[in-house]
């Protein structure tokens, strides 16, 4: 993305700052540190992407956009690989942890779109069985429905792209699903 961090020192220095300043307004506010999936080097620096972490005194919540492509998760084996990759859903999990923060996964979803598994049932199985697994800890998920044709169409409601992955999500995370009410 172009909005990625060119040079870790500074970009550090600048969240903290603003971290700070806006603690000093509003000292209750959450910050959520996020990461995209499947990177694990820096784009232009090539350096590890945990360079980037601020701190922990300047982080609430460890987060990761989570999506089911590059590479795609099919199989226990492939979702394996890609979870506990060093920019892998995983990861963050047990780094949260450790750090004794939340974990949340702002943006995640199945990938209609070139280099996505497509309508992948399994991808959503997995999402629900890690975010269950590890409900202690997480902040808060929120499933990206985008139909944009240059996005990754993940639709799983009007219009629904990807039907078998719809009707696992209606299954895992609809209103007959445990915890909800």
């Amino acid at each position: 993305m172009y909005w990625h961090v060119r040079n870790v020192e500074t970009w550090k220095a600048c969240f903290r700052r603003t971290v700070t300043a806006l603690r000093s307004t509003a000292p209750a506010v959450k910050i959520d540190w996020n990461m995209n999936a499947h990177t694990d080097k820096l784009p232009g620096s090539g350096r590890d992407v945990w360079d980037a972490y601020p701190g922990d005194q300047y982080v609430d919540v460890v987060s990761i956009d989570s999506y089911d492509f590059f590479p795609t998760s099919v199989s226990e084996k492939s979702w394996n690989r890609q979870c506990h990759q060093r920019s892998g859903l995983c990861t963050v999990i047990k780094f949260a942890h450790d750090h004794g923060k939340k974990f949340a996964v702002p943006e995640w979803g199945v990938v209609r779109s070139e280099g996505g598994g497509g309508d992948n049932p399994f991808y959503v199985q997995k999402m629900y069985e890690t975010f269950a697994a590890n409900a202690a800890n997480l902040a808060y998920e929120a499933y990206y429905n985008n139909s944009e044709a240059k996005n990754v169409r993940s639709s799983l409601y009007q219009p629904d792209l990807n039907p078998t992955s719809s009707k696992r999500y209606l299954k895992l995370f609809g209103p007959a699903s445990p915890g909800t009410g």
